[in-house]
């Protein structure tokens, strides 16, 4: 009777289990807020379920909920207070469980507060510190979409490949006035009488949002450079994002509508009247002041400069080419939730900036090509609109641009009478870098040898520089590099497994298919490469080291 019970019991409890994981299996699809099907099985859906059981919740049907972390979504019983804030013990003012005096390089508290967790150490995966993602499963080092404040990752993959350089410029979210208050600043664009106080809580809210990168829907103004709050302006309400391998080498889209982001600060800069579609930087535009602007979420193709057009001076070297461009352009697709967008063709705000910060340099005068000097007379200064003095003379800033110089102009624009100098392979620039606890040079250092070795687990990387710009099509092509293991004359050359065109736009990452000999093997490079004016390489070979 006791072996009939037993078992009847056993089995009773095998149903029971049956019955609840039947009951709590996670969906394939859902229908979401907008009454689109929405496939489940996608990466960039996350199923959340309460710590220790209990009812489901559904899965997000907002791009938005995809980048909160602890930052918001709160449930009824949500654990995620705890992450940041303690009641009767806490560390820091505002109940911060963490001591933020042992952040170092923070300025502010709230940087402090906030790089806390997202830096290399912290617990984020993001460091924003760096413009990096930490992809410790994998031991690989990833480049954000924003850049970094302090540094930027301009060359992806393990510990021994990646590499940080000095960020040049960026919004000085670290800094403080008087040693205790926040920057504020009137930004470029925005009106006089409106300051911001710059820290990162000005962009972000980091207990939720509706948009995407928990980006605040409001703006706060104050009146002057000192003085209480006193106005607040919506920024945006309803922001998505597209993103692709989340928390890895992440393919990151905005809509137009970052633009109206950008817009709450940089007000005039908004120039996307659709009446001034036809006379680009011919038409006074601005409320805060007048001046000729460049378009934005304009509609880029290969008719934009005449590239294919039908303009009689066209001969089909200049232009916008989508073969050669680098930079992110952004969509108008307005369903988040589907496939990747597939129209992909709009200048925005973040097409030639960084969010945060950047590690391109502004090494030419923009009057003679020698220095980043322009004149020591304030009214030249003044007339080529720079704002900024060093040693009392007026030099030209990055303004976190994505390429250095001016290379965002020529990246899209194409202009003709182009250098012919073919791009050629350089020295790459030197990981140990990145383990230089804040002691970077004004200028990334070179390693010293034009093709080196890293290994991650089973994958054999080599990464080779370029001096110039590449283009990203033929820069990433794996037919374009050949690979020989024994050196030249000892053995068969083979492509490489894979090539991916680092986020400085000059290095570039190979994959390759067995473990390469320092001092013997070899990379071969063909002339099907070319940089972003077409100019093809002439081909090399160099050995790995």
């Amino acid at each position: 009777m006791k072996r009939y019970l037993a078992a009847l019991t056993l089995a009773l409890l095998f149903i029971m289990a049956v019955g609840i994981s039947a009951a709590y299996a996670l969906p394939t699809s859902m229908t979401d807020s907008t009454g689109t099907s929405v496939n489940l099985s996608s990466a960039n859906y996350v199923y959340n379920t309460k710590t220790g059981g209990g009812a489901e919740h559904a899965y997000s049907d907002r791009p938005a909920d995809l980048s909160y972390g602890p930052h918001g979504k709160f449930t009824t019983d949500t654990n995620a207070c705890g992450r940041c804030h303690q009641l009767h013990q806490a560390k820091s003012a505002r109940l911060f469980r963490f001591d933020i005096s042992l952040n170092p390089n923070s300025n502010n508290a709230i940087y402090g507060i906030c790089t806390y967790c997202h830096n290399f150490n912290g617990q984020s995966t993001y460091d924003v510190k760096d413009g990096m993602i930490w992809d410790a499963a994998n031991q690989v080092r990833y480049a954000t979409n924003g850049g970094g404040f302090e540094r930027q990752l301009v060359v992806e993959g393990p510990a021994d490949l990646a590499t940080l350089v000095k960020a040049n410029s960026s919004h000085q979210v670290n800094r403080a006035l008087n040693g205790s208050e926040y920057i504020r600043f009137n930004a470029p664009g925005g009106a006089a009488n409106e300051h911001i106080a710059l820290k990162c809580s000005s962009c972000h809210n980091p207990h939720g949002s509706n948009n995407a990168r928990i980006l605040v829907q409001s703006i706060q103004y104050y009146t002057a450079s000192t003085g209480a709050a006193s106005a607040t302006r919506t920024a945006i309400t309803n922001l998505p994002q597209f993103v692709l391998n989340r928390f890895a080498n992440e393919q990151s889209v905005y809509p137009t509508q970052i633009s109206t982001f950008c817009a709450a600060c940089h007000t005039d800069y908004l120039n996307d009247n659709a009446a001034n579609a036809g006379n680009a930087g011919s038409v006074l535009t601005g409320t805060n002041s007048s001046s000729y602007r460049h378009m934005i979420n304009m509609t880029v193709d290969n008719t934009l400069n005449n590239k294919t057009g039908g303009d009689a001076r066209n001969d089909g070297t200049f232009g916008y080419d989508a073969n050669t461009l680098q930079l992110p352009l952004g969509t108008t697709d307005a369903n988040p939730l589907g496939a990747p967008p597939a129209n992909i063709n709009k200048v925005v705000c973040t097409s030639c900036h960084f969010a945060h910060g950047t590690g391109a340099e502004m090494t030419k005068d923009v009057i003679n090509g020698a220095s980043t000097i322009v004149s020591t007379n304030s009214a030249a200064g003044q007339e080529y609109n720079l704002t900024t003095q060093v040693g009392g003379q007026w030099v030209e800033t990055i303004k976190n641009l994505r390429m250095d110089n001016r290379a965002v102009c020529q990246n899209c624009h194409n202009r003709d009478s182009v250098d012919a100098t073919a791009p050629a392979l350089a020295d790459v620039l030197d990981p140990a870098q990145l383990n230089t606890a804040n002691a970077y040079s004004a200028a990334p250092k070179l390693a010293g040898v034009k093709a080196k070795t890293a290994t991650a687990g089973s994958t054999y990387y080599v990464i080779i520089r370029f001096d110039q710009y590449m283009a990203k099509g033929p820069a990433e092509s794996a037919a374009n590099y050949q690979y020989d293991a024994d050196g030249p004359g000892a053995g068969a050359a083979v492509a490489v497994s894979g090539a991916t065109l680092m986020p400085d736009g000059r290095t570039v990452q190979l994959t390759v298919p067995s473990a390469p000999t320092a001092g013997t093997s070899t990379i071969a490079t063909t002339t099907a490469l070319k940089n972003i004016n077409n100019i093809a390489t002439a081909g090399q070979a160099v050995t790995i080291q």
